[in-house]
């Protein structure tokens, strides 16, 4: 992928927060309405196009937040600190227009997830990246055709942050990963726990976000998604399968996020971390409270989450009796 010296954004340094926040003014100009869905073919072969297999296709983004370029520019404007968006941004769509993603190849998509992780995590500039999938209008999905994005960039973003710190702080005091014990913990409660494997485990977390939220955990403790071989990345399908299964059923296709937390690319060491899938679902909107003091409210709790689950989650919603 070569360079290109325009950029398509600026990242701004929050002088309180500490967090980086992107000005990307080119993403206001992504197709709400279209007549003809831009990731079907024949359509999808005017995009730029950097991968494909049987059942996937990997392009670049038309309207990115982050583009590759040369230079990151990181200069003082005023008080706060600003650089260009350099990076990359990535859109990784199912072949099949109409499939449910629980109903896709999901072994094929962990793959791809892995193939342009891999491809991009040495590239100059690239501290961290983001893989996240956006299903349903609520959830940010501009079209409905089932597609995942992947986003490369040089700051590592503040939920993530939160994540490595708070397990960094924890092992330091009790010498355990915080995530081992949580799911240690989980597994003697078996209250939570939704599906599990060999190598993955699958439950509603104790301090649940949203309501209904899920994570996805290899048992083993692992810093690093990329390094995923063949049989834990089809166990790894096979847990997503069962969870986004579990919400279509349960919850009559609610609109839902979920993203990799994962250790950074920037060359530094996270043994104490644990990487996982969470995922979660649009039950609600964020009001006054949840946005001024930063603290949730969860409608339902873990336990109710997990035992509706684990009972509707299991049939089509126009089978049940």
């Amino acid at each position: 992928m070569e360079s290109n010296n325009t950029s398509v954004s600026e990242l701004r340094h929050d002088l309180v927060s500490g967090d980086w926040v992107v000005m990307a003014k080119g993403r206001a100009n992504r197709p709400e309405k279209l007549i003809k869905c831009p990731f079907c073919f024949p359509a999808i072969k005017e995009q730029k196009i950097i991968s494909q297999s049987e059942d996937i296709i990997v392009i670049e983004n038309k309207f990115p937040a982050f583009r590759p370029q040369s230079e990151l520019d990181k200069h003082q404007h005023g008080p706060f600190e600003v650089m260009n968006g350099v990076g990359f941004h990535e859109v990784i769509i199912s072949k099949e227009h109409s499939t449910q993603l629980y109903k896709a190849d999901l072994f094929a998509l962990i793959e791809t997830y892995q193939k342009c992780y891999l491809a991009l995590m040495n590239r100059k500039f690239v501290d961290y990246i983001s893989i996240f999938h956006n299903h349903g209008e609520l959830a940010g999905a501009s079209l409905e055709h089932p597609h995942s994005q992947l986003i490369a960039s040089p700051v590592i973003d503040p939920d993530i942050h939160r994540s490595l710190d708070g397990s960094e702080d924890y092992f330091r005091k009790h010498r355990q990963c915080v995530h081992c014990v949580m799911i240690d913990w989980e597994r003697k409660e078996k209250t939570r726990i939704l599906y599990e494997n060999s190598d993955f485990i699958v439950f509603v977390p104790f301090v649940s976000r949203v309501a209904y939220e899920i994570r996805i955990f290899p048992k083993e403790h692992k810093p690093y998604f990329e390094r995923i071989n063949n049989s834990e990345k089809k166990n790894l399908a096979n847990a997503l399968q069962q969870s986004l299964k579990k919400l279509y059923f349960a919850l009559d296709n609610p609109a839902y996020n979920f993203f990799l937390h994962t250790a950074p690319c920037d060359g530094k060491t996270y043994d104490h971390y644990h990487w996982h899938f969470e995922i979660l679902p649009k039950t609600s909107i964020w009001a006054g409270f949840e946005l001024g003091a930063g603290i949730e409210i969860c409608s339902v709790t873990p336990e109710q989450a997990a035992e509706k689950l684990s009972k509707d989650g299991v049939t089509p919603p126009q089978q049940k009796t």
